[in-house]
């Protein structure tokens, strides 16, 4: 069997072939090399680019909760939702600003607030926070058709949410407000009754004590009192600036408080 001899270039064998290998190379290069450059140079402005908006990020956010901390006043809370609206901290300014309007008695001013919550951030976790500050504020306005309306809508959407006592609570005081106080009285009495352990019993005892006071009253042909005002549930800011969600009365009753949680 014949054996196939393997023999080594020459050096000018050699010499030719790393000539030949350095000129496509450069024959490469000179067609190609601008392309790979300016490509280069995309991936770089990429790369920079997202570190620089990152970083851009990061000092945004920092700067919008940094404010919201410090807002006092609703022009302040109105600064952070305006000068960050993509911020993560803008929903909570947002049900900031509506808290605050409502706790200043403009409650026009927290509806509107509530409801623009309600539209840029439907999936958001606090949106039935939202949901019940709208029907707060149609109750601070006397619009009680509208208010008693949401307060059922929201108790038969959504029975078991931790704020379906508020909002049962928020339907006895409106039909109240309404003059129709047998139907309040069964409201609170039904609350009672179903919700014995109840953080909220103490407040729904009280009120129904209220509303046969006022039966009474009515009965004996007596003026009627002056009802309470509704309570609201929304992100507030706390003595030291700090976002935070409690619940706290409304202006107009500033001596009610809620049971501690």
């Amino acid at each position: 069997m014949a054996h196939r001899v393997i023999r080594n270039p020459s050096p000018q064998q050699a010499g030719e072939g790393a000539k030949s290998e350095v000129e496509m190379l450069r024959g490469f290069f000179k067609e190609y090399g601008q392309t790979l450059i300016i490509a280069a140079g995309v991936c770089l402005a990429v790369v920079l680019g997202l570190g620089a908006y990152r970083n851009h990020k990061e000092a945004e956010a920092l700067s919008a909760s940094q404010l919201l901390m410090n807002a006092r006043s609703s022009e302040e809370l109105q600064q952070v939702v305006n000068q960050y609206p993509s911020a993560p901290i803008a929903p909570l300014a947002l049900l900031g600003l509506a808290s605050r309007y409502y706790d200043e008695g403009q409650y026009e001013a927290a509806r509107h607030a509530y409801a623009q919550f309600e539209t840029k951030y439907p999936a958001h976790a606090l949106l039935a926070v939202a949901s019940i500050g709208r029907a707060q504020c149609l109750e601070g306005e006397g619009q009680f058709e509208e208010s008693l309306a949401m307060y059922e809508a929201f108790v038969s959407a959504q029975p078991d949410h931790f704020l379906a006592p508020l909002a049962r609570l928020g339907k006895a005081r409106t039909l109240v407000q309404m003059g129709r106080l047998a139907d309040a009285r069964v409201e609170y009495e039904d609350f009672i009754t179903a919700n014995p352990d109840s953080e909220w019993v103490t407040l729904a005892e009280s009120s129904l004590m209220f509303v046969e006071k006022e039966i009474r009253a009515a009965e004996k042909g007596l003026p009627a009192e002056q009802s309470a005002a509704p309570f609201v549930l929304t992100p507030a800011l706390s003595g030291e600036g700090a976002a935070t969600t409690a619940p706290f009365p409304s202006p107009e009753s500033p001596d009610q408080a809620l049971p501690e949680e």
